[in-house]
């Protein structure tokens, strides 16, 4: 691992937080820093937080659902809180500026376990999420649980606050006409008979592990920006299937029966449709959530149980919040986020998910096991959502939404927390001896991740570029970009990974003219990018969003060119990005 003589320094740098780092030296050798330092007893590299990120397991919690805090009236503004699944008898949150590091604020809701309420509202607190309805200035909380004595199992539920983090107060009315069938059933969502009657005459059934009703778990409010209407999905467990069901709602706590609508069915395309071969194997439909985005209203969920390394976000299409849904197919991008069909080493049942936008830029929020295995605890995990066009079944252009993860290596900081963006989609990107694939791949701003599961849609939208000799690729900017880092992704292919990058020439100038600096060696950190066999020490497996990191102290540039090989006994080289950190 080469530092020019700057490892000493960045260990005492990180430690202080923020770096500093020495002139250019002597020649044209860039000091730089390759974030592959490992301090005493950690397994996992150090690195610069103001640059970076990196999915570190920080946050035990499922389900996960974030919102952030828009208002500018509230002391919350520009916050993001995060709910989810963590006691079986109360709902906890936890809030961010960055959606990196979660600050614990406590218990949001909590029922005194002696009264009525608590008797309708036992145990097993299950995928709590918050709207802000910024007309009332309130916030309401959903979730579902079971009465006590499971009487009826996965009731959805309704609570309120003035602010994000609580106290929730149980919210109840009992002058809607409810058919009252038990002395609790007041301080359910829904009239649980009404409902029951409603989903039977649709084809969702009662279940009778539910007490003869309609079990419903995982409720998403969703405010519609074109009308301003509200609406409220969750998914429905109709014993031999499961469907994700919406309707409109009068206001936060009392539904239109009427408008009870079914967008979604597992294994089916659309509801009654053909059937989806990737959900063969698998009877769930969870933990939906909507997206509105230029005209086309995006339904996302979970797909396979949570327990199952195959866990995934799933998208549909619809042209309004209740009209049908169409599942894309695996070769449209329908798969949003998967651990490639639990293939990786890592990482395993990505799902129960959320999406936030910022500044025009998305992000998706989801919980995650730290294995491959679904063994250990359930984290926070966020990575960077992208827009791929692509052509529908139809022939018709349709945007579709494409992870950038599941990643655990080290990634570029989020673009609103950051100083410093990725610069390279700014630039002009040419390469030498290219074999296969077109040098613009380079900067689209994907990294290919599902090559098991998805692999006629990443060929197609996701490419890699090939050479099979030494390339030299240019990166040339029209005016000099002041540049503080470079990320030269590797192939998600362990047998197609190049082993370093051999050299990175800046041109640059300053307030004495032009000049050169290079950085010469730059090693890719197979530890942490590569599952290795610890048997022979040979890296088996690639885990994808892996980089050859280069950070140094801000320098001028208007081009960049960088020099790789092929490696001995390797036919061949993909690459999947070029990331450049740089001021906006």
């Amino acid at each position: 691992m080469k530092k020019s003589g700057l490892a000493r320094k960045i260990l005492v740098v990180l430690t202080a937080v923020f770096m500093a780092f020495a002139a250019l030296g002597c020649g044209n050798d860039l000091p730089y820093y390759d974030s592959m330092s490992y301090s005493v007893g950690k397994e996992k590299a150090d690195y610069n937080n103001n640059l970076f990120y990196r999915n570190d397991n920080k946050t035990s919690i499922a389900d996960v659902a974030a919102v952030y805090i828009d208002d500018p009236a509230s002391s919350e503004y520009g916050y993001y809180y995060l709910y989810g699944t963590t006691s079986t008898t109360s709902i906890q949150c936890y809030r961010s500026k960055t959606l990196e590091d979660w600050e614990p604020m406590g218990t949001v809701f909590e029922l005194d376990g002696n009264s009525e309420a608590a008797e309708a509202v036992y145990n097993c607190y299950w995928a709590p999420e918050v709207i802000f309805d910024r007309n009332e200035g309130r916030y309401y909380l959903f979730f579902s649980a079971s009465e006590k004595n499971k009487q009826k199992c996965h009731v959805l539920y309704c609570a309120v606050s003035d602010n994000p983090y609580g106290p929730f107060t149980l919210v109840h009315d009992e002058t809607d006409g409810r058919q009252i069938n038990y002395p609790q059933d007041n301080y359910s969502l829904f009239d649980l008979e009404r409902f029951a009657l409603k989903a039977e005459s649709m084809g969702m059934k009662r279940n009778e592990v539910n007490n003869g009703f309609v079990m419903t778990i995982d409720a998403h409010p969703f405010s519609d920006p074109v009308t301003g209407k509200k609406y409220l999905y969750f998914k429905v467990d109709s014993i031999d299937t499961d469907f994700i069901a919406g309707m409109e709602m009068k206001n936060w706590y009392t539904p239109d029966y009427d408008t009870l609508s079914i967008l979604a069915e597992s294994k089916l395309y659309t509801p009654e449709g053909e059937k989806n071969p990737f959900e063969s194997r698998t009877r769930v439909n969870e933990g939906p959530y909507m997206t509105y985005r230029k005209g086309v209203y995006y339904l996302t969920f979970s797909v396979f149980g949570y327990k199952q390394p195959e866990y995934a976000v799933y998208q549909a299409v619809g042209a309004g919040p209740l009209k049908p849904f169409r599942k894309l197919t695996t070769d449209e991008g329908g798969i949003v986020l998967s651990a490639d069909g639990g293939m990786m080493d890592n990482v395993s049942a990505t799902g129960h998910h959320s999406i936030v936008e910022r500044d025009g830029e998305y992000y998706i929020v989801y919980h995650a096991y730290p294995t491959a295995l679904c063994e250990g605890d359930r984290y926070v995990a966020v990575d960077k959502l992208e827009w791929i066009t692509v052509t529908d079944i139809n022939g018709n252009p349709l945007d579709v939404m494409y992870a950038n993860g599941p990643t655990k290596g080290i990634q570029p900081r989020f673009s609103f927390n950051s100083e410093y963006v990725n610069i390279a989609p700014d630039a002009q990107v040419s390469m030498t001896n290219l074999s296969e694939g077109d040098a613009a791949a380079l900067n689209d701003g994907l990294f290919l991740v599902n090559q098991f599961v998805n692999s006629v849609f990443t060929d197609l939208y996701v490419p890699h570029v090939v050479f099979e000799k030494k390339t030299r690729i240019t990166i040339e900017f029209k005016e000099y970009r002041t540049v503080r880092a470079v990320m030269i992704y590797n192939s998600h292919i362990i047998e197609n990974n190049f082993d370093e990058v051999e050299k990175i020439e800046f041109f640059c100038r300053d307030e004495k003219g032009k000049y050169t600096a290079a950085i010469n060696g730059l090693s890719y950190d197979l530890k942490a990018n590569a599952n290795i066999d610890e048997t022979d020490g040979t890296a088996v497996y690639s885990r994808p969003g892996g980089a050859a990191i280069a950070e140094f102290d801000e320098i001028s540039v208007n081009k960049i060119v960088i020099t790789v090989d092929v490696p001995e006994k390797t036919e061949f080289v993909r690459m999947s990005e070029i990331v450049v950190l740089g001021r906006r």
